[in-house]
């Protein structure tokens, strides 16, 4: 489980047409998906919404995972060798 997740602000126009209670089961959703439970009833509008959402949030993590996996690698060579340290 990850400890955080980005929702881009492109969507506020969307969401601003969601219902307070469609607003609310969506950030459930959003929840619930990133913590690997049980998604919430969404009406059709709502689970529009949510598609978006989670296309962008998986795009999000496999970038996230690539970056790792980079890093892992970039680790494993070592890093940067020392400097010489002359002493006088």
């Amino acid at each position: 489980m990850k400890d955080s997740f980005i929702i881009f602000t492109e969507y506020k126009e969307q969401i601003e047409m969601l219902t307070d209670e469609q607003a609310g089961v969506l950030i459930k959703a959003i929840f619930c998906y990133t913590t690997d439970e049980t998604l919430p009833q969404m009406d059709p509008i709502t689970k529009m919404a949510f598609s978006f959402i989670r296309a962008a949030i998986e795009r999000s993590d496999d970038k996230y995972q690539k970056k790792v996996e980079a890093n892992k690698e970039n680790g494993k060579l070592g890093g940067r060798p020392r400097k010489d340290t002359l002493e006088k």
